[in-house]
This record gives structure tokens, C-alpha cells and sequence, in this order.
């Protein structure tokens, strides 16, 4: 499935994705997501994935599987 937000929050670690509430509640902590935005240093396209360690109202942290 897809979904938009809006990145918050970026590191080389992850990432806090605000996203709506209604598509919160289609995804849950543990569960293995694709990222694809432009590098916040570089402005250089870029596609990771990662695990969703958290979730809240308001969107989801996810950590990566590999550094930024």
C-alpha cells in the first residue's frame, strides 16, 4: 500500500513520518516499510526501508535498516 506524509525529524538513523491518523491504523510497531525521499543534506533522491519502532496520533518513527 501507499501512503504520504510528511517527514520530520530526519537522521542517519530514521525518520518521524506525520501521516493521518486513519492510516495509522493500518500499520503497527515491527512492521517492515519503504521510504522514498529527497536526501534533507543533498537534496538527492533516495529509497530506504526500515522498521516502524513507534507510533503516535500524530505519525510513526521508523528506523532504518541501513545509515542514511
Amino acid at each position: 500500500k501507499l501512503f504520504n506524509g510528511n517527514m520530520k525529524d530526519v537522521s542517519d538513523g530514521g525518520a518521524f513520518v506525520e501521516t493521518l491518523e486513519s492510516d495509522l491504523k493500518l500499520l503497527g510497531r515491527g512492521e517492515q516499510v519503504t521510504l522514498s525521499f529527497a536526501h534533507p543534506r543533498n537534496n538527492i533522491y533516495v529509497k530506504r526501508t526500515g522498521e516502524i519502532a513507534r507510533t503516535s496520533s500524530s505519525g510513526m518513527a521508523i528506523r532504518f535498516d541501513t545509515l542514511l
